[in-house]
């Protein structure tokens, strides 16, 4: 069905394409250099690898959006959900996957003994590590099924908002905002458990955590307004039509950092930096032992 669109909403579909485009590109290399290179193998690097496949799959929808916008074109909620299942999941993964990313950080600080311990079962712990999160983005997306609009007369453009539409979107938000504060508390500490200490070990640990903590603090930030802006929305008499355009202009601080990943690690960190130049520029770059220790360092 054709329809027209309010003025608004093209140049921000365009925004949103070519953090599609980037993002796609920028997370993509990301996991590709972990699938590729066995120095990036640690249950941190893993973990660093699912956030990126999230944020793939959540700029990934964008596309679509776009499409509609641009064209004209429309399709009831419905449908929308289920065009947007696998964008809405890396959606609700974001957040929670950054928040045991902290847990894993500040138990490698705070606890190294215990931490090496894990290592010895590295698949049973990044899978231990990775129950919170898909819980979390299946009740979500169950509530998204459940609420779905009936009315296929109904005709939307197709975004991440409107695919989980009423309670679903709410409790996102709600419970996203919950989930920021603890990653702000986790990082927090970790930050000053390091920074506390003053042996060598600590100094290797530190870089790292720099890359991480730098990451953090983009995406927290983006995630931060687009929850704040949404919230904000849903306590305020708007008319249905502004609300969902507001919704829609809250995300770009968080698109802006789910596209940065792999500039701010090649940026910081010398491990994705070695990698992504081997994998990108092959001929230009001379080669290394793939056995090289990571610089995920544990504390002996």
């Amino acid at each position: 069905m054709h329809r027209a669109y309010h003025p608004l909403l093209p140049p921000i579909a365009i925004f949103y394409l070519v953090c599609s485009f980037v993002g796609v590109v920028g997370n993509g290399i990301m996991i590709v250099a972990f699938l590729k290179f066995g120095r990036l193998r640690s249950p941190c690097h893993y973990m660093i690898t699912m956030n990126c496949l999230a944020d793939l799959l959540h700029v990934s929808g964008h596309v679509v959006f776009a499409y509609h916008v641009l064209t004209g074109d429309s399709c009831s909620q419905k449908t929308c959900y289920f065009i947007q299942f696998l964008p809405c999941v890396g959606s609700c993964l974001g957040s929670p996957l950054i928040m045991v990313l902290g847990i894993d950080r500040m138990i490698c600080c705070r606890f190294p003994r215990q931490y090496r311990d894990c290592l010895n079962a590295p698949y049973r712990y990044t899978i231990a590590q990775m129950v919170f999160p898909f819980a979390f983005a299946s009740t979500l997306m169950y509530i998204a099924f459940i609420e779905r609009d009936p009315n296929s007369d109904n005709q939307i453009a197709c975004i991440i908002p409107m695919a989980m539409r009423n309670r679903a979107f709410e409790y996102f938000n709600y419970a996203g905002a919950f989930v920021n504060l603890t990653i702000i508390c986790l990082y927090s500490y970790t930050a000053y458990v390091l920074w506390c200490q003053e042996d060598h070990e600590n100094l290797k640990l530190r870089s790292v955590f720099k890359s991480i903590f730098a990451t953090m603090l983009f995406v927290m930030f983006g995630w931060a307004v687009t929850f704040i802006v949404n919230n904000v929305s849903f306590r305020i008499s708007l008319a249905t039509d502004v609300a969902g355009i507001v919704q829609i202009y809250a995300g770009i601080s968080v698109n802006l950092s789910l596209v940065c990943n792999v500039f701010i690690f090649y940026s910081i960190n010398s491990d994705y930096r070695k990698c992504i130049r081997r994998l990108v520029f092959t001929k230009f770059e001379p080669d290394f032992a793939l056995s090289e220790i990571p610089t995920i360092f544990v504390k002996n």
